[in-house]
């Protein structure tokens, strides 16, 4: 190995953060064979591994710590309808923490939608009412006081929306393409596979051939539009 690929090899290294073996240096002959071996060095080393098996894993893990069930109760075949729905809030609060995925939201069972709905039609009702007599009847002192009490109770009610009624537990239901286990792990998988490849800088193989391609222009000092992936270190560019 000549002293111009060797350097080549040190910038393509610090460049990529990689180490590039003296034995895989015999079968890099090209600016395309460089390219190609970066790409596969910088891939993922957990490419080959099933993500959906690793995060059924980890959500198993997670609840087993939750739940007083063994390993073998927990399948992907398992309905979550068989968590106990006093325990469902707390489960899912644990397995995320304990976890770091973005778990589906739990909704609320209808009944608690119902009485959410009726609250906020009882203050209504009898806000408005107020309000009217304060304006008509009463003097603007105290018509501005019930005013102003009407205004605050509907910004109460404003207020004591779902996440209210999430603090309070009181969220159980599962979404409605969760049927089981397996169906939250394919749900998570997908939503930790769009996490990880926004926070992911890892280049794509056009990106790492032009970077290798702008290395290698820049050592030999041949134009950058002379070199193709075809390119030979030896042949073609004269590196020695």
């Amino acid at each position: 190995m000549g002293l111009d690929v060797a350097e080549i090899v040190m910038t393509v290294e610090n460049e990529f953060q990689i180490q590039i073996h003296d034995e895989a240096l015999s079968h890099v002959h090209t600016v395309g064979d460089m390219s190609a071996y970066v790409a596969q060095a910088v891939g993922d080393s957990t490419s080959r591994e099933c993500p959906s098996l690793r995060v059924f894993l980890t959500l198993r893990r997670a609840m087993l710590q939750v739940l007083d069930v063994t390993r073998s109760d927990l399948r992907p075949s398992t309905p979550l309808t068989s968590i106990p729905r006093n325990l469902r809030a707390k489960l899912w609060v644990c397995v995320a923490d304990r976890t770091g995925y973005a778990l589906p939201a739990l909704g609320l069972p209808w009944t608690i939608t119902l009485l959410d709905v009726a609250i906020r039609l009882l203050v209504i009702l009898g806000v408005l009412p107020l309000i009217v007599l304060a304006v008509v009847e009463l003097p603007l002192i105290i018509a501005m006081l019930a005013g102003t009490v009407g205004i605050t109770l509907l910004f109460v009610v404003a207020v004591s929306d779902y996440d209210l009624w999430r603090r309070w537990s009181l969220a159980t239901e599962f979404p409605g393409n969760c049927h089981n286990i397996g169906d939250l792990v394919r749900r998570v998988t997908r939503l930790e596979a769009i996490r990880e490849f926004r926070a992911s800088n890892q280049p794509d193989s056009v990106d790492i051939y032009l970077r290798v391609k702008r290395i290698v222009s820049e050592h030999l000092n041949v134009p950058a539009e002379n070199i193709t992936p075809q390119s030979r270190f030896i042949e073609d560019l004269r590196a020695d």
